[in-house]
Parts: structure tokens; C-alpha cells; sequence
């Protein structure tokens, strides 16, 4: 029985190994940690004259241990007149304890205890929305671990082409594989979006950067450009991160395509507090750091790589990370004034093919050769 399971009931209190059967309902006791007692709340007549009715309201233990007042673990019983409240307990010596106990008014009693609730998640929430003097935002930093756990995305530039690769998590046996989410999403005709975190987060953002897109088109006639969609998107990011009632979306983004008319590909990242950033190559979700120095050691500084070159570049910075092949890959390239083209699992094979090969004969020039 775990301890949100543990609720105030009516028990015989016996050894502190175990709570067993009932006794005529005269007894409460709540056990944590083998030999320390939470609290033991007896209902016999010596022990105060209470009356006890039959209408009881459950606190649970995560509750009381949530939200004392004190560092000490109390009990609330909520139930007919009277409210008793005691602190930790050592089980040997909970007899002499109950002399310990208060009794204060019913209505005076729950109305603490509601109190002390609120006042609890008022502090988990303030401390939720603080920046900590060490510079740190405590819901940020935790919307980050959720992209740090998320499948591994990966955006590259090329001469006249932008790809997107992201890996995706295996099918299972009986699920359908039309309705698996995919990890890149296309805003418009001319913009893309990828990202590593929380799935169902990143619905309601692609969701709202969609209807901006529109809501540009429709009112000033034109597309939306990439960098005004990034803004966008940061800055929701970034509200969210101080809105009331909301936490930080627990997702980075990677949005990537071309300005109308302008061959010049784009490549942004966004973060779950709202920065952006420019990128050349770039690598979000598990493992990124791995990704992000493959990119930085192989990604030409000469000269601009053509289609083909900058796909074999995020495939082969994928494969870092992805150990099953093609099958987990997903790959979308884009080029000016064009629609997105989604790679088909053949192609990304033939490619995969060709760069297990090309590994396989540098490993055989790096193997020492043996005299005859």
C-alpha cells in the first residue's frame, strides 16, 4: 500500500510491523517507516469524552505531509466536533504522547488546515514562477529535462536547401502506424517545424503558429517569413513562462524554410523560455551534445553543400544517436518556392546503406595490416 493510499481510518493499533483487523472502529493509526508513527488517534472515552461521528472526511497522508505547518508530519482528523492534531510519534512511547494533544474547534480546525493547503501550493507555486539567486527558473529548468528527454532533432543548411531529420521512437506490435505523430510539421507551404519534447505540447504550439500564419496571410496578403514565425513562437514560449495558471511548454523547437521569393534557406531554434536563435546546423532532444559536435567537426566551412550532401550531413548526424537504421529516421527537405519533400523510408535506406559502407572501408584503411 503506497502512502497516498493511507487514509484516516479506523484501525487496531498493534506492533509497528503491521496494522491488523479492526476493533469496534476505536482505533486510527497511520504508520510510516516501520517504527514511526505518524499519528494514533484513539476514540475511547478516557481519552478526552469524544464524540465521533460517523461522517468522516479523508486526508490523505501525502496531504498532511505536503502541508503541515511544521517540519513535523501532523494528522488532521476531520470528523464530528473536534479536531486533534499531533506530530511525529515514536511508537514506543505514543501513550504518554496522546497528553501531548490539542483539541480546538471543528470549524476553527478545518479552516486551518484549508489554510495551511493554500498557503502551501502558494508557495510551490510562487517558488515555480521565481528566478532563484542563482539565476535559475525552476519551471524552465524542468521543461528543459523534458526536451533533454525527448527523441533527438536535427536541422542542417545547404547551398539552395534546408533539411530536417528527427528520429522516431519505434512502432509498437499492435499499434497503428498511420496515426503515429510525426516529429516535423509543415506551418505553411514554405515553413517547417521540428521539435524534441512533449508531444502533446508541441500540438497546441504548431496549432497556434499555424493560425498566425494564416491570420498574416490574411491580412497583410503576404506569407509569413520564417524569422517573424520564430518571433512568434518564442514569444509565446516566453509568455508562458510568467502567465498565471500555465506552465512552460516543455518543448525546442527547430523551424526551418525560405522567405517568399528569396533563395536564402533559414534555420532557427527556439527554447522553452523563449530565447531564438540563428543556426547554420543545429541538434535538439537526447544526446543533442553528441549531434551538435559531429555537426561542428563535419559541416564545411568552404563551401555551401548542395541537396544531397547537406542530407548525408543530417542523416549522418542522426545515426550519432539512432542505433536501428532507417526505419527511425524521418527526413524533410525544402528548397525555394517549393513545397516540402518528405524522403521515403527507401531513399533514407539507400543513403544509410551508403554511409555504413563508406565507414566500413574507413575502418579498413585504419586496420593495421598484418606480414606475411
Amino acid at each position: 500500500m503506497s502512502q497516498e493510499d493511507i487514509y484516516l481510518q479506523s484501525y487496531p493499533f498493534t506492533t509497528a510491523a503491521a496494522i491488523i483487523g479492526y476493533v469496534d472502529r476505536k482505533v486510527c493509526a497511520v504508520l510510516i517507516g516501520g517504527r514511526s508513527v505518524i499519528g494514533v488517534l484513539r476514540t475511547f472515552d478516557q481519552f478526552g469524552n469524544l464524540v465521533l461521528h460517523d461522517a468522516t472526511e479523508r486526508i490523505y497522508l501525502s496531504e498532511t505531509r505536503q502541508y503541515a505547518e511544521s517540519q513535523l508530519s501532523q494528522i488532521y482528523l476531520i470528523r464530528g466536533e473536534n479536531l486533534l492534531m499531533m506530530g511525529d510519534l515514536d511508537i514506543d512511547s505514543e501513550d504518554e504522547a496522546v497528553r501531548g494533544w490539542e483539541r480546538i474547534d471543528y470549524i476553527e480546525g478545518y479552516n486551518k488546515f484549508k489554510k495551511n493547503v493554500k498557503d502551501a501550493k502558494d508557495r510551490a507555486y510562487k517558488y515555480a514562477k521565481q528566478i532563484s539567486y542563482k539565476g535559475a527558473y525552476a519551471g524552465v529548468e524542468y521543461a528543459l529535462e523534458a526536451v533533454k528527454r525527448g527523441t533527438c532533432a536535427v536541422g542542417v543548411k545547404g547551398k539552395d536547401s534546408v533539411v530536417l531529420a528527427c528520429e522516431r521512437r519505434t512502432t509498437l506490435k499492435l499499434q497503428d502506424p498511420r496515426i503515429n505523430p510525426t516529429k516535423i510539421n509543415k506551418i505553411d507551404y514554405h515553413v517547417q517545424l521540428a521539435f524534441a519534447g512533449l508531444n502533446a505540447d508541441a500540438r497546441v504550439l504548431i496549432d497556434k503558429a499555424r493560425v498566425e500564419a494564416q491570420s498574416h496571410k490574411l491580412t497583410l496578403e503576404d506569407p509569413v517569413s520564417v524569422e517573424y514565425l520564430t518571433k512568434y513562437v518564442a514569444g509565446v514560449q516566453q509568455r508562458y513562462t510568467q502567465s498565471g495558471g500555465a506552465r512552460p511548454f516543455g518543448i525546442s523547437t527547430l523551424i526551418a524554410g525560405f522567405d517568399e521569393n528569396d533563395n536564402v534557406p533559414k534555420l532557427y531554434q527556439t527554447e522553452p523560455s523563449g530565447i531564438y536563435s540563428a543556426w547554420k546546423a543545429q541538434s535538439i532532444g537526447r544526446s543533442s551534445k553528441v549531434v551538435r559536435e559531429f555537426l561542428e567537426k563535419n559541416y564545411p566551412s568552404d563551401e555551401p553543400m548542395d541537396e544531397d550532401q547537406t542530407v548525408k550531413l543530417a542523416i549522418q548526424a542522426l545515426l550519432e544517436v539512432v542505433q536501428t537504421g532507417a526505419k527511425n529516421i524521418e527526413i524533410s527537405v525544402m528548397k525555394p518556392n517549393a513545397e516540402p519533400r518528405p524522403l521515403t523510408n527507401e531513399e533514407i535506406e539507400v543513403i544509410v546503406k551508403k554511409i555504413e559502407e563508406e565507414k566500413a572501408a574507413e575502418a579498413e584503411k585504419k586496420r593495421p595490416k598484418t606480414s606475411d
